[in-house]
C-alpha cells in the first residue's frame, strides 16, 4: 500500500513529520542513553512509513526523499528514482537498526531525520492551503 493516497495526503505528510522528529528525538536521547521503549517504537514506526513510500509511487513523496537524501539539489544530477528509492529503503533499514551504528552514523541519522521532517512539513503546506481554500 503506498504510503499516500486521496485526500489524506497533506494529513499523512504532517503524520510523517511529527514520526521523523520522534523518530530523531529517540535516536537522540539513545545516544545519551535515556531513550525509553516508547521512542524506540517511534523509529521503527517512521522506518515502516519509509518502506511505504518505498513500494509506493508518489512523485512528491519521491522528490521530498531525494531532498533529505541529497539536500544540495547539485548531487541530484544523473540520479534516477531508483536511486531515490534505495537511499529511502537503505534510511529505513538504517532506522532499524541505529541502535548497532557507530556514533557518527546515528549523529548522520539523526540529521537526516530533521531534514526529513522539514521536508514532509514543506510537502504538506500547499496540499493544507488547498484543501481550505
Amino acid at each position: 500500500m503506498p504510503f499516500c493516497h486521496g485526500s489524506r495526503m497533506g494529513g499523512a505528510y504532517m503524520e510523517l513529520a511529527t514520526e521523523a522528529l520522534d523518530a530523531a528525538m529517540a535516536i537522540d536521547n539513545h545516544r545519551l542513553r535515556r531513550a525509553t521503549e516508547e521512542q524506540y517504537q517511534n523509529v521503527i514506526k517512521l522506518s515502516k512509513n519509509l518502506y511505504k513510500i518505498v513500494e509506493g509511487y508518489d512523485p512528491t513523496s519521491e522528490v521530498m526523499m531525494g531532498d533529505v537524501i541529497w539536500p544540495d539539489r547539485k548531487d541530484w544530477k544523473g540520479k534516477k528514482v531508483e536511486d531515490i528509492r534505495l537511499q529511502t529503503w537503505l534510511f529505513a533499514k538504517n532506522l532499524e537498526t541505529f541502535t548497532e551504528l557507530s556514533k557518527k552514523e546515528q549523529k548522520e541519522l539523526l540529521d537526516a531525520c530533521l531534514r526529513l521532517s522539514r521536508e514532509a512539513q514543506s510537502c504538506s503546506r500547499p496540499l493544507i492551503l488547498r484543501l481550505s481554500a
